[in-house]
């Protein structure tokens, strides 16, 4: 995401219908959002943090957006790498520790359950992992 994108959807999730009432719901002065958006300042970390709560995005998704847009040359690069392996980790760790795709206790409740055969996409935040089926012999 960029900063665009962080803040039109904190104002969008929020039902704030400018750039000045997402400013001052951030504690901030009137022109503040509106500087970011002209690439004249950056939040403060800990503006950021609250600008992707507001936007409902995970906080150290964005603090690492926010240190890649403020870098200048190779710094970007390592922490866009930084960025990407945090994501591809969490992914991993689950499938490493044991997520099991279970079928729902009560089908009538709970909906269709999941067979083995058949492919399944596993979600974490804003990320997808495609899990494909698989059969067992026996």
């Amino acid at each position: 995401m960029n900063i665009d994108q962080y803040i039109e959807t904190a104002k969008a999730k929020n039902a704030l219908k400018s750039d000045r009432k997402l400013s001052e719901k951030l504690g901030l002065k009137g022109s503040a959002v509106n500087s970011w958006k002209t690439r004249r300042a950056w939040p403060a970390d800990d503006t950021m943090i609250e600008l992707a709560k507001l936007a409902d995005v995970d906080p150290a998704d964005a603090l690492l957006d926010l240190n890649i847009w403020r870098s200048k040359g190779e710094a970007i690069s390592i922490y866009s790498s930084i960025r990407n392996a945090v994501r591809n980790s969490a992914v991993i760790l689950l499938v490493m520790f044991g997520l099991q795709l279970a079928p729902p206790v009560n089908e009538s409740v709970a909906g269709p359950s999941l067979h083995p055969e058949e492919p399944h996409t596993l979600y974490y935040g804003k990320s997808s992992l495609y899990l494909s089926g698989r059969t067992t012999g026996g």
